[in-house]
C-alpha cells in the first residue's frame, strides 16, 4: 500500500525479520525501486513520494538480533545514532516534561554521575547498567504527575525507580549514595516507605471486605511490592517483576487486579509461543447453530417494527438473508431522503430498524465465513481496559516479544497487521489497561534475561527472595491458620 500510494514507512527492528524476507526487498530498495509480489504475480513500480525507513539495535549487544549482509546494508543510507547531548537531554526534560530547569539539571548530572558506574550483575551493560535515557523521562514524569516540589520528593522518586529493580545491595547503596550527594538529601528505608504505606493502609481499610484474603501474609516485603507496582499502574508504566520462584509475583498481580476491580488476563509464555497467542488469529467457525438462532430472534424483532413495509418476505432462512438485508436497507435510504409519505414513523422506528440491519449483516458474515478473526488476550485487555499478565515473558522467543513494542510506548498502540482487510485496523489501549510481566533470573534453570531494548520499556522491580525469620514466621502462621479452619469447617 505505501509502495503504491507514496507512503512513508518504517521497519522498525530490521535486524530480527528472517533474512529471505529482507532479501525481497532488494529491488524496491536499488534503482529500479520495484517491488514483485509472488503471491498475485504483480511488479509494483514505486510512487515518486515513497520513502522507506528502518531501525536496529547493535546486533552485539541486543539478544536475538542479528548482522546484516554488507550487500544488503548497502543499499540504505546508514546513519548512527549517538545518545543525546547533556545539554539538550536537559532541555528536552525542561520543556517535554514540564519540570524545573533546576532538577532537570540535577537529574542529567545523577544520571552522569550512574554512567560511570559499572554493575557486577550487568557486566556487559556498560553505561547503560543503572540508567537510561527512558529512565530519565519516566523519573521525570513520575515527579510532575505526583505533583514533587522539594528535592526530597525528586530523590525519593528517583530511589523507587532506579534502586528498586537492582539485585544487589551494595548497587543499591551506589544508586543511594548518589542521589543523597547530588540532591543533598538523607534516604533511610525507614523513612522512604514509612508515609506512603500509611496511605496504603488507609486505603485497604476502607475496602477491607473486598480485599480481606485469609490465605495471604501482609508481610513489609509484600507492602512493599504492593506499593510500587500500585503506583506504576497510577502512571500506566508497563511493569517487569524479577525474582525467584515462591517470592509472590503473580500473587501481587491478581491483588492489584482485585484491590483496582480489574480482570486479570494471563499468558503463561514458553519456548513455542508465538504472536498469534499474544494478538490473536483467524480460527474454524464453530457453533453455526447458534447464529442461525440469533438471526431468527433478529427476524422477529423484525416482524414487531413498524417501520418495516408489510411487502417484504421476512424468511427466517439465514441462506436468504442476503436478499432481505438488501431490501431493509432500500427502506433505510427511503426514509433518509423523506420519499416515504403517509406512514406514522418515528426517528426511534428507523434507529431501531437500521440496528437489526446491522446485526443481520454481522450474523450473515459469521455464518458466511470459514475462519474468523478472535482477539488474543493482550488485545482483549486493550479493548476492554482491563490488566495483562505475560507470566515467565523471558521464555518467550525475542522476535515474539518485540511485536509488543508498540504497546509498550507511551502511546499504547498495537497495529493488527495479522488480521489482514482493505484497512490496517490500529487498536488503542483504553485508560485502564495495565501491563504486567514476570520472569525469573537469567540462568535460572536454562532461562535468559530480556534484550535490552525490551527491558528498558519497563518498569523493573526486583521480588527479592524470602529470608526474615519474622516474615517466614508470619506467612507460616497464616497457612497454618488457614488448614485450621478448614479442617474445622
Amino acid at each position: 500500500k505505501a509502495v503504491r500510494e507514496g507512503h512513508w514507512i518504517v521497519l522498525d527492528e530490521l535486524n530480527l525479520a528472517p533474512s529471505d524476507v529482507l532479501e525481497a526487498l532488494n529491488r524496491l530498495l536499488d534503482d529500479n525501486r520495484e517491488l514483485f509480489v509472488p503471491e498475485l504475480h504483480e511488479t509494483i513500480s514505486a510512487h515518486p513520494n515513497f520513502m522507506l525507513f528502518a531501525t536496529q539495535n547493535p546486533p552485539a549487544l541486543y539478544g536475538g538480533r542479528k548482522i546484516l549482509s554488507r550487500a544488503f546494508r548497502n543499499r540504505f543510507v546508514e546513519i548512527h545514532v549517538d545518545d543525546i547531548p547533556e545539554v539538550e537531554l536537559s532541555e528536552i526534560l525542561t520543556q517535554k516534561c514540564l519540570i524545573a530547569k533546576s532538577h532537570a539539571t540535577k537529574m542529567v548530572e545523577v544520571m552522569k554521575d550512574l554512567q560511570r558506574n559499572r554493575q557486577n550483575s550487568k557486566a556487559f551493560a556498560g553505561k547503560h547498567g543503572y540508567i537510561t535515557p527512558r529512565d530519565l523521562f519516566r523519573w521525570a514524569d513520575r515527579f510532575r504527575t505526583y505533583e514533587g516540589r522539594s528535592n526530597e520528593e525528586l530523590a525519593r522518586e528517583g530511589y523507587y525507580l532506579l534502586a528498586e529493580r537492582l539485585r544487589d545491595d551494595t548497587e543499591k547503596l551506589v544508586v543511594q549514595e548518589v542521589l543523597e550527594r547530588h540532591f543533598r538529601v538523607s534516604l533511610t528505608n525507614d523513612d522512604l516507605y514509612k508515609e506512603e504505606l500509611l496511605k496504603l493502609d488507609e486505603s485497604f481499610h476502607s475496602r477491607r471486605d473486598s480485599m480481606e484474603n485469609r490465605t495471604i501474609s501482609w508481610t513489609k516485603s509484600m507492602w512493599r511490592l504492593f506499593f510500587l507496582i500500585e503506583r506504576s499502574y497510577k502512571l500506566r508504566e508497563p511493569v517487569l517483576l524479577v525474582g525467584d520462584t515462591g517470592g509472590g509475583k503473580t500473587t501481587i498481580c491478581q491483588l492489584l487486579s482485585k484491590y483496582k476491580e480489574l480482570r486479570l488476563h494471563i499468558l503463561n509464555c514458553h519456548q513455542y509461543t508465538e504472536t498469534s497467542d499474544f494478538l490473536g488469529g483467524f480460527f474454524p467457525v464453530r457453533d453455526r447453530s447458534k447464529l442461525v438462532m440469533e438471526y431468527e430472534n433478529q427476524i422477529k424483532q423484525l416482524k414487531l417494527s413498524e417501520a418495516l413495509g408489510q411487502n417484504i418476505d421476512l424468511s427466517a432462512d439465514i441462506g436468504q438473508a442476503e436478499v432481505l438485508i438488501k431490501s431493509i436497507g432500500e427502506i433505510l435510504e427511503k426514509y433518509k431522503n423523506d420519499s416515504v409519505i403517509g406512514m406514522a414513523v418515528t426517528p426511534q422506528n428507523i434507529d431501531v430498524l437500521e440496528k437489526i440491519r446491522n446485526t443481520m449483516v454481522m450474523l450473515y458474515q459469521k455464518w458466511r465465513a470459514i475462519f474468523v478473526w478472535q482477539d488474543g488476550p493482550l488485545v482483549e485487555a486493550m479493548r476492554a481496559g482491563n490488566i495483562f499478565l505475560a507470566d515467565e515473558i523471558s521464555l518467550a522467543d525475542d522476535s515474539v516479544l518485540e511485536r509488543l513494542n508498540s504497546v509498550l510506548e507511551p502511546g499504547r498502540k498495537l497495529s493488527l497487521a495479522e488480521k489482514g482487510g482493505p484497512v490496517l485496523e490500529e487498536v488503542v489501549a483504553h485508560e485502564k489497561f495495565f501491563v504486567i510481566a514476570t520472569m525469573n533470573p537469567g540462568g535460572d534453570y536454562g532461562k535468559k534475561e530480556l534484550s535490552p531494548a525490551l527491558r528498558n520499556r519497563f518498569t523493573e522491580i526486583w521480588v527479592p527472595p524470602i529470608t526474615e525469620t519474622g516474615e517466614l514466621r508470619s506467612i507460616a502462621f497464616s497457612g497454618l491458620s488457614t488448614s485450621k479452619e478448614s479442617n474445622t469447617i
